[in-house]
């Protein structure tokens, strides 16, 4: 009876003390807010000092955590110089609920604007460009800049403008090249030959080479030579196999 008696004496003694750890446990409930407008602060850091346990503020920069009574609390925001409370000093509503002021360390903004650096572009253009180009009338300026005639001539010429008779020597020539390119084109090789992938790029080289173009020529003398080519083109092709 004796031992029984000590036992639950014991057993008193632990629930009396776990009893004791539990009631110095308290509900920290408040708001962080900006000292200068009363504005919440979301997602403050709140860390305790006796649990070493850290938490945050909700969006509304509100919390509620439950930590000892003699604990102390210290909150922190980026921006905002850090405050450490305890919970008999901390400042509180009407409702009881703690309220922790933080003061701005730094200019408090609401948007930010993030622009991309655009690295330049170098054309690595002549330095007399425009020179050239105001040589042309207005209304062939854009063609003398992206023609293949004017382009080698304005890539390799000299800066001055040229004379009307090197100039009407250059517009013949471009429209030779423009007559060759709608006869001789990519696009007519491969309607009168019918070929077509890896054969059809490699009989547009052997036109490149062996068919010519005069400024006398027309579509139906080109297109013969064109069908006259293609037969020897397939001649060679069957010789290499």
């Amino acid at each position: 009876m004796k031992h029984v008696s000590i036992a639950i004496s014991f057993l008193i003694i632990i629930c009396a003390d776990l009893v004791s750890q539990t009631d110095t446990k308290v509900i920290w409930k408040g708001c962080v807010k900006i000292a200068e407008d009363n504005t919440p602060i979301p997602f403050a850091t709140l860390a305790s000092y006796k649990s070493l346990t850290m938490s945050a503020s909700k969006a509304d920069g509100c919390f509620e955590l439950r930590l000892d009574k003699d604990d102390s609390l210290r909150v922190a925001a980026i921006g905002f110089l850090p405050r450490t409370i305890s919970y008999n000093n901390a400042e509180r509503d009407s409702s009881g609920n703690m309220i922790v002021f933080l003061e701005v360390q730094s200019y408090y903004i609401s948007e930010v604007t993030v622009r991309p650096d655009q690295k330049p572009i170098e054309l690595n253009l002549p330095s007399d460009i425009g020179s050239r180009m105001s040589g042309v009338p207005p209304n062939e300026r854009r063609a003398r800049a992206s023609g293949p005639v004017s382009l080698v001539y304005n890539m390799l010429g000299g800066g001055d403008a040229p004379s009307p008779k090197d100039l009407e020597r250059m517009r013949s020539r471009n429209r030779q090249f423009q007559q060759m390119e709608h006869m001789a084109g990519r696009e007519a090789i491969e309607t009168l030959s019918g070929l077509e992938g890896e054969q059809l790029d490699r009989f547009i080289i052997y036109c490149n080479i062996h068919l010519k173009v005069s400024p006398t020529d027309n579509t139906a003398s080109v297109n013969g030579r064109i069908l006259n080519l293609l037969e020897r083109f397939l001649e060679n092709e069957k010789d290499k196999k």
